[in-house]
């Protein structure tokens, strides 16, 4: 099977996994992908995907050569570069491990990822994920490693078996052919298909709120050249606009990325000051606008097309596209070569990139930071459950308004403000300490986090009730806090119209918010 029109391009296969194969001068590289990622995991083990990862590395980062890994959303990719002798030695023990994890190594390897996951800030993109798609698929962006803690050896052992399988594994090198020493033997198993996540949004477009600095749009389009090309004609128009005229944003940009076989994601981006967030907002608003009215400018087009061609216009194409072929392979897309993309890139017309524009203001959700949106069109996120809950009340002893409601089939925290609900069925994950607090984590993204001292008459056998209700795969036991950090008893309601902050506790409301990670620790 021809990757391209060149001599030494083509495929093969190796103990049951497809190798693709394309010729390149110096350095040989290679890389072996699995259709696995972040976005397939439980909530309450979050992190699983990246330990498999850690662990089939270990040993092997002193080897000759460069040997790494990462793992995205929805692919898990092993790579190396060196001689064809060291690449295929990576790969190779890659197979190795996962056959026989060195699961004594698991502890250890949980530290690093959590020393890792601490490090990374919740960012607007980790929100983005969360308000569309709620705690679950792509929403768990922002949950690295939130449930290493829970993982255990059969937990490896059986993720192993069910996602990193000879069916749903693709290698890619950059060499003249299949390397004749390569052993690929990995555990039977089917390809998995990328899930089709539907999102939350009960209305598009739609905004929500996020933290200060910038502003996020994104959509969920078919894939096409079309809104190949979009993207990069978006991104010609929002930095002419935002930066070039404006002067409000330093980074203004679109990207586009395939998700699965039939669709795509486009992401417009811009960051800004406090004092011209309101005007990046219009802007990247306007421009959406303009784009979907048909005000695309043709110079954008023709310099947009003369990037693309450029990007292909490589004697040595085929052995750059090998990675984004294997990757498309187990995503379900369509294979084709470089003379493919551009031709199809070369057809593409103003009203095709009308016709996404406005695919994408019909799917958009954006993030802002201030204000409100209904006046272009936009509808507003709901902040609040609808779902209500009908049990046992305990009033907040800080906050005359508000209360905690523990049923049968759920939990509440209903104020003045509006109510967050998680039902037992939907809970993803119940993170427990010692002393009796729990937070509820909603497949939907709202969360209920319960201070026994704060509410009264709430009682352990109360808890109990809530720990049952539960489905123990998603339970999180968590180590015992400090004593200051656990809120005391606080004295009668004052009127006040907030919790009062203590010292030293840091305060988790109820909401729709990743939790920190620092709850892990």
């Amino acid at each position: 099977m021809s990757l391209g029109a060149d001599a030494g391009t083509g495929s093969g296969v190796v103990n049951g996994v497809p190798v693709l194969f394309a010729h390149r001068p110096g350095p040989v590289s290679g890389g072996l992908l699995f259709r696995v990622g972040w976005s397939d995991e439980p909530l309450a083990r979050a992190g699983i995907t990246h330990l498999v990862e850690h662990l089939a590395l270990h040993g092997r980062h002193d080897v000759s050569g460069h040997h790494n890994a990462s793992t995205g959303e929805s692919i898990t990719h092993f790579h190396a570069t060196g001689t064809e002798a060291e690449v295929v030695a990576a790969l190779s023990g890659t197979c190795a491990a996962l056959r026989e994890m060195p699961l004594g190594r698991m502890e250890v390897e949980k530290e690093i990822l959590r020393t890792e996951a601490a490090g990374r800030s919740f960012g607007a993109l980790d929100r983005h994920r969360l308000e569309r798609y709620g705690a679950r698929g792509p929403g768990l962006a922002g949950f690295a490693g939130f449930g290493l803690s829970a993982i255990t050896v059969d937990d490896v052992r059986d993720w192993v078996s069910e996602w990193f399988v000879i069916g749903n594994a693709v290698m890619w090198i950059t060499g003249a052919g299949v390397p004749p020493d390569l052993d690929l033997r990995l555990p039977p198993g089917p390809r998995r298909p990328v899930p089709v996540w539907t999102d939350l949004l009960i209305s598009t477009p739609a905004f929500c709120r996020g933290n200060p600095g910038g502003v996020l749009l994104d959509a969920v389009v078919p894939r096409s050249a079309a809104a190949s090309l979009f993207a990069k004609v978006a991104s010609r128009a929002l930095f002419r606009v935002l930066r070039d005229e404006g002067g409000y944003s330093y980074a203004a940009q679109c990207e586009y990325e395939p998700i699965g076989a039939d669709s795509a994601r486009v992401t417009m981006y811009a960051d800004a000051l406090e004092d011209a967030q309101a005007a990046v907002v219009g802007g990247m608003v306007d421009v959406l606008a303009a784009l979907r009215g048909g005000a695309v400018d043709a110079n954008d087009l023709l310099a947009s097309k003369e990037a693309a061609r450029l990007a292909l216009d490589d004697p040595f194409i085929d052995a750059a596209m090998l990675p984004g072929i294997a990757m498309n392979e187990l995503i379900g897309g369509e294979r084709r070569d470089a003379a493919e993309l551009q031709r199809e890139g070369d057809a593409v017309t103003i009203a095709d990139l009308t016709a996404v524009a406005q695919a994408v203001w019909d799917d958009a959700l954006i993030q802002i930071p201030e204000g409100a949106l209904d006046w272009a069109g936009f509808a507003a996120l709901p902040t609040c459950s609808t779902a209500e809950i009908t049990g046992r009340s305990f009033p907040r002893l800080d906050q005359a308004d508000a209360e905690l409601v523990i049923g049968d089939d759920g939990v509440m925290m209903r104020s003045a403000d509006g109510r967050t609900t998680v039902r037992f069925e939907d809970c993803v994950a119940l993170e427990s300490w010692p002393d009796g607090a729990r937070t509820l984590i909603g497949c939907d993204g709202f969360v209920v986090h319960i201070e026994p001292t704060l509410h009264e008459d709430l009682d352990l056998e109360t808890i109990a009730s809530v720990d049952a209700g539960v489905a123990p795969t998603n339970h999180l036991p968590r180590p015992a806090r400090p004593p200051e950090q656990i809120p005391q008893r606080p004295p009668a309601p004052s009127g006040a119209s907030g919790p009062t902050r203590r010292r030293g506790w840091r305060w988790w409301e109820s909401s729709r918010i990743a939790p920190p990670r620092s709850r892990e620790e």
